[in-house]
């Protein structure tokens, strides 16, 4: 008897031990199941954020690029582009208007691109736009340009394009006068070389490209409100500055270019900031890349409250201003013959700055 009773005692404890590890596993089973079924739900969301599946040209770039036209454009994008298009605000205007910041790419390190600070030069509003465009749609289509692989590039850098800085004067030099909030305004205002086509200044009559802080006294020839080159009646008096001077403190920022017309040169060096060995090189590159010439060195006494200066002394990072274009008041059917040689641009930008040195 006790015999048997010692042998049950062992078959139950067997039957324990086996009950024990069926139940564990049966337990492992669901937290594997569970795990692997969280790890596709997470797997198809990011395959569904970075799967562009409706990519398609928007910008058309051969139309009078108006800020009602960026705007609608910029909406498009970014729903076309989730995760990789971010559009923010980043200030208004004298006449409240938005100040559009589009950022693209998903890396760590930044570049600001910006543009149409003067009104009549919203064709580099047409072009920023345009690469915003174009750039997304080859990263989503995984392509490469001149060697250069979008999604290569913009997984290391990011863009940040603010395409135009002045739609107040946007607005004056495509419909005139009497399309500004203030009209009787505008038309007092002192008015040099062109019609209201050639108005540079936002809607108070003052030059943003004269307004920024640094050696903003250096330039006195016009006094009063005007179509361009009054540098307003303090530094940073604007709105438009004052948004613009926040973006390029609140991002950490390794590049900037502001876009102009015309020229078909680069600003990148002055006698009052540092010129280093280093960005002699990138400036090289750019010319070389991109076939444009060199403006060669900005006299500091000769300037007032320029951006790309401002930004260059303020961040000690390369800065400069890109002239687009052969000539003045690019006509948009001629498009292409002003974008193509300077469509690399951001792509060789983006690559000197993730090849960088921390």
């Amino acid at each position: 008897m006790k015999g048997n009773s010692k042998s049950k005692r062992k078959l139950m404890l067997i039957a324990a031990l086996c009950l024990g590890v069926i139940v564990w596993t049966g337990i492992s089973a669901v937290r594997q199941s569970v795990h692997a079924a969280q790890t596709d739900e997470q797997s198809e969301t990011e395959t569904q954020t970075l799967s562009f599946e409706n990519a398609a040209y928007v910008v058309d770039p051969y139309v009078t690029y108006t800020y009602e036209q960026m705007l609608k454009d910029a909406d498009e994008l970014a729903a076309m582009y989730p995760g990789l298009i971010e559009k923010t605000v980043f200030g208004y205007s004298a006449e409240g208007r938005q100040l559009l910041c589009l950022r693209l790419g998903t890396g760590e390190r930044e570049i600001i691109l910006t543009g149409a600070i003067h009104g009549c030069e919203y064709f580099a509003a047409d072009f920023l736009m345009y690469l915003v465009d174009r750039y997304a749609y080859g990263y989503a289509m995984d392509e490469q340009y001149s060697g250069y692989s979008y999604r290569a590039l913009l997984d290391q850098v990011t863009l940040v394009v603010a395409p135009m800085l002045n739609p107040d004067g946007v607005n004056i030099a495509q419909n005139g006068p009497d399309a500004a909030a203030d009209p009787q305004a505008v038309r007092a205002m002192a008015m040099q070389g062109t019609g209201y086509y050639g108005w540079k200044a936002n809607a108070n009559g003052v030059d943003l490209n004269r307004n920024f802080p640094l050696l903003w006294s250096n330039y006195n020839g016009i006094t009063v409100p005007s179509a361009r080159y009054y540098t307003g009646p303090s530094a940073a008096s604007e709105p438009e500055t004052q948004a613009v001077i926040k973006l390029l403190d609140s991002t950490d920022y390794w590049m900037l270019a502001d876009f102009h017309c015309y020229g078909e040169i680069i600003y990148w060096q002055d006698n009052y900031n540092e010129i280093t060995e280093e960005y002699r090189a990138i400036a090289q590159r750019i010319k070389a890349e991109t076939g444009f010439g060199d403006a060669g060195v900005e006299d500091a006494d000769s300037f007032a409250g320029y951006l790309q200066n401002y930004a260059r002394a303020t961040s000690g990072r390369f800065a400069m201003t890109v002239e687009i274009g052969s000539y003045w008041g690019y006509d948009e059917a001629d498009f292409d013959s002003a974008a193509y040689p300077l469509y690399v641009i951001g792509l060789v930008m983006a690559d000197e700055v993730a090849a960088m040195a921390e």
